[in-house]
């Protein structure tokens, strides 16, 4: 669940500007921009030794904007680093999850290296995902307040009829990742100390074939990860239109981390993946 999983938010920079006007007011000069901070040791947060198992909470709300119906369900979602493999070109870490984002089963696949996280894209195979992977979750070396664009498709095809028209819809799509500063987060799984929080939006743009009509949607996402963990908890916001309408269908969906277990390195090339009723232990978390 690292990026689809991966993405949303931000308005603080009217605020910020500001604070810098009226200081620049105040005190008769500009001040000198801080040269944005280094996280330190990034790969350790997206560290994923065969064998690592992580148990994760949900939460999914659905509501539609202008109605009263509001639908609330929660589930359960294991993540388990299975294997490696070669992908396009790189060595890609093979993760199964039982449920993500409440959706059924997901194999999903990720490069680490020194350069950054590579999304390689998933089984069953997603043909408008397709043309956007590869592309990077994250680059390193991480920077606080850095912001990454992920991918910037324009006229791309949605591979779906949304107007029945028989015709499939063109679609814009872009994505990008701001990293945020580390702070103390406390889960179901304990509490971490030196937590990277990740803020990411995607927006896509679906002109209809039919008529013209665009629809808008967009997709916040905020994942916190801790050193020698992974992700811990993550909440993902989706505001969809409704076609030829006002109203808004708002889908939010939480994970916050239960239970873990991180391989040692060791450990072989392949493993099966968990059931729901395997055990799982806390282990101690290097900060």
């Amino acid at each position: 669940m690292l990026l689809m999983e991966l993405m949303k938010v931000r308005f603080r920079m009217l605020d910020s500007l500001v604070v810098v006007v009226c200081g620049m007011f105040n005190v008769g000069f500009v001040p000198i921009p801080t040269a944005p901070t280094p996280i330190a040791n990034p790969e350790s947060y997206f560290s994923a030794p065969i064998g690592s198992v992580w148990h994760y909470q949900g939460t999914e709300h659905k509501r539609e904007v202008q109605l009263t119906a509001t639908n609330i369900a929660v589930y359960m979602n294991s993540a388990t680093a299975v294997k490696t493999m070669q992908k396009d070109g790189q060595r890609v870490i093979v993760f199964i999850e039982t449920n993500p984002s409440n959706r059924g089963e997901r194999e999903s696949y990720y490069h680490v290296g020194d350069e950054g996280v590579i999304y390689h894209g998933s089984h069953p195979h997603d043909l408008f995902e397709q043309q956007l992977t590869p592309y990077p979750v994250v680059r390193f070396p991480l920077l606080e307040q850095q912001t990454l664009r992920q991918f910037n498709l324009k006229d791309g095809d949605l591979f779906q009829d949304i107007d029945g028209d028989g015709i499939n819809e063109h679609v814009d799509a872009f994505a990008e990742i701001t990293v945020g500063s580390l702070e103390t987060l406390s889960v179901l799984a304990g509490t971490f100390q030196n937590v990277l929080r990740l803020n990411g939006k995607m927006e896509l743009t679906v002109t209809m074939s039919s008529n013209g009509e665009v629809i808008v949607t967009k997709d916040k996402l905020i994942s916190w990860f801790a050193p020698h963990v992974g992700l811990i908890k993550s909440i993902e916001t989706v505001n969809m239109p409704v076609i030829g309408g006002v109203t808004m269908h708002t889908t939010v969906v939480t994970e916050e981390l239960e239970e873990f277990r991180i391989a040692e390195f060791s450990m072989g090339p392949h493993i099966s993946p968990p059931t729901i009723f395997d055990p799982v232990v806390n282990f101690s978390v290097k900060q």
